[in-house]
């Protein structure tokens, strides 16, 4: 017996194809930041310890920003290629970072909740590491229960928070009972695209053995991008009303870099198929087995 998990019941040809170019690990040194004296180029690493010195007074924050301005001094060399260890180290923290701000953010005291940011030149320089960072993954993912498998969210903040308060205890997936699979389409349509997408980012950063993620049509530039459809729903229009047109954009630009990597489909204990589009039309030769020629 073999069992089909979807969200959507069709998925076109258009999307199955993928463009997980293989990149060496690197820090993206430049990012956008827009000021009063307008658009200027200024590192990651500088935008982190700006921050850093704001916070020296708070005792909690010290250690943890010293730990990451660290790394990335080693980073910040003339060799671009880094090891494994490093980069894992990079990742780390600007993950934590991440969830520990959305928390901090999120408010639900009403139907969907509420974020007052205070720091989302942070959260663009983290979010901007992480893109760029981690790994494309296979085109299908085998694995093992037990599988929490979630479907579209659409940039509805409220569920994740409460999957996240309710399903991963203590907030650390160390000590939950499942890995999480999600089925795609994690923006457009809500309120809160960039920070649902910001926090299966940070997961799939911080936990990349537990968290795994299917990409779904709206993981696409030519739908998370379209404006005229979604209007103030779509996920273009939402990064450019956090962070200004030019370096909303850029933030655009990273998210859709990290869901260019995403598998299509998971396999669970080789009998469970998940996917986010739906069954795709058979192959011309029927001898041949659709999911090897994916693994290939």
């Amino acid at each position: 017996e073999r069992v089909f998990v979807s969200t959507n019941p069709v998925l076109s040809t258009q999307h199955l194809t993928m463009q997980p170019a293989q990149k060496p690990f690197k820090i993206s040194q430049k990012m956008l930041v827009v000021d009063e004296s307008g658009v200027r180029q200024k590192n990651v690493s500088d935008v982190i310890r700006d921050q850093a010195s704001k916070d020296m007074t708070n005792p909690m924050l010290v250690g943890s920003y010293s730990d990451l301005t660290m790394v990335l001094e080693r980073l910040e060399s003339d060799n671009p290629q880094h090891s494994r260890a490093e980069v894992d180290q990079l990742v780390y923290k600007p993950s934590q970072w991440i969830l520990n701000y959305l928390d901090e953010c999120y408010f639900p005291n009403n139907e969907d909740g509420v974020f007052h940011h205070s720091d989302l030149e942070t959260f663009a320089a983290c979010i901007n590491t992480l893109c760029v960072n981690i790994d494309p993954t296979t085109a299908i993912l085998d694995l093992k229960s037990p599988v929490y498998v979630l479907g579209d969210i659409h940039g509805n903040y409220k569920d994740l928070n409460y999957l996240s308060k309710n399903v991963i205890q203590f907030n650390n997936l160390k000590y939950s009972a499942a890995n999480l699979l999600f089925l795609g389409d994690y923006v457009d349509r809500g309120p809160y695209s960039v920070e649902t997408a910001a926090w299966i980012l940070a997961m799939r950063a911080r936990f990349p053995q537990r968290v795994h993620v299917l990409r779904g049509n709206h993981e696409f530039y030519s739908v998370n991008g379209d404006e005229s459809t979604y209007t103030a729903g779509s996920f273009f229009h939402q990064c450019k009303d956090l962070w200004g047109p030019k370096k909303g954009e850029s933030i655009w630009n990273d998210f859709n870099t990290f869901f260019d990597g995403l598998a299509m489909a998971a396999v669970v204990d080789e009998r469970v198929f998940c996917v986010h589009g739906g069954i795709p039309r058979p192959l011309p030769d029927k001898t041949k087995d659709p999911l090897n020629l994916l693994r290939d």
